[in-house]
């Protein structure tokens, strides 16, 4: 699968809100590195999850392929993280990827760019001294939080289907 902008952005997010440290063996980089890597919860496939900050841990190469071949390792190490409120948010974000798949193509650009935006944030947040877990923002968090992730873009395609224009 191919690796876009907005999915190299979101990387870097999630390993600089681990401050590049392995979430499960606790190893820590110095960036930029592969040795580190952005390990998803459900597969990159799923678009809806694909750059959701909650389904994206970062893992050195050997615990990212303990737990992908762990799944049910995976799981408790997820819940561990987050939690069961905030797990269960993921799972139903997760199944809404018929609507959120369509908006991909059309929104890489505005993706990475926020993405670049929170981690030039958290770099400015860890040059003040920020130790620890920084969390970041997600793509159209407002609309995640509300179950809907559909774009302006997308709502006013169909509004114009609907009226014929």
């Amino acid at each position: 699968m191919k690796i876009t902008t907005a999915d190299l952005a979101f990387s870097w997010c999630v390993r600089e809100r681990s401050n590049w440290t392995c979430e499960r063996c606790g190893t820590q980089y110095m960036p930029p590195t592969k040795a580190l890597q952005c390990s998803h919860y459900f597969s990159r496939d799923n678009k809806s999850v694909r750059v959701y900050p909650d389904n994206a841990f970062a893992n050195c190469n050997g615990c990212h392929s303990h737990l992908g071949s762990n799944p049910h390792y995976f799981k408790e190490f997820v819940l561990g993280i987050l939690g069961e409120e905030r797990y269960d948010r993921l799972v139903t974000v997760s199944n809404q990827s018929a609507t959120y798949g369509k908006l991909w193509k059309h929104e890489q650009k505005e993706i990475a760019r926020h993405y670049r935006a929170e981690y030039e944030r958290m770099k400015i947040a860890r040059e003040g001294g920020f130790i620890g877990r920084l969390e970041f923002t997600a793509y159209k968090a407002e609309c995640i939080a509300k179950g809907n992730i559909l774009s302006n873009v997308q709502k006013n395609t169909e509004k114009k289907w609907k009226t014929g224009l």
